[in-house]
């Protein structure tokens, strides 16, 4: 069930973009049938998850445990910044490809997971290939 919803919204997300760039005049249907991946993630938080940017288009985020971990490095000072759960939010990433397609008006953030208890993170992804 919230992977046909989280479909929905990367789907609205992604007509929107289109949309707002004026890449094709069909934008209604350009995402139609566009590859998606649901990835479920448990952390025991005794590594984390190492510095990355997502490829994809983007990735829909909700943060199941609020344990919190995750953390995005400022563009300018090079800083990581902790980017807190909210609950009954959606994070939003835009990727890779996102980035490329709005010829860098998009930012695609490098991030990781560190960890700062010892609790279990759980956390579910809806990649946007």
């Amino acid at each position: 069930m919230y992977s046909g919803y989280a479909y929905k919204v990367a789907m609205d997300i992604g007509r929107r973009i289109a949309k707002s760039f004026r890449v094709v005049r069909e934008y209604d249907h350009l995402f139609d049938h566009w590859p998606c991946r649901l990835r479920m993630n448990k952390y025991s938080f005794t590594c984390g998850v190492q510095l990355h940017a997502n490829p994809g288009f983007l990735t829909i985020l909700l943060q199941v445990e609020i344990v919190g971990g995750l953390e995005v490095v400022d563009d300018k000072s090079g800083e990581f910044v902790a980017v807190d759960p909210r609950p009954g939010t959606l994070l939003v990433n835009v990727g890779d490809a996102a980035k490329a397609w709005s010829n860098r008006s998009f930012c695609n953030l490098k991030h990781r997971v560190q960890c700062k208890e010892a609790s279990i993170r759980v956390s579910i992804a809806l990649c946007l290939l």
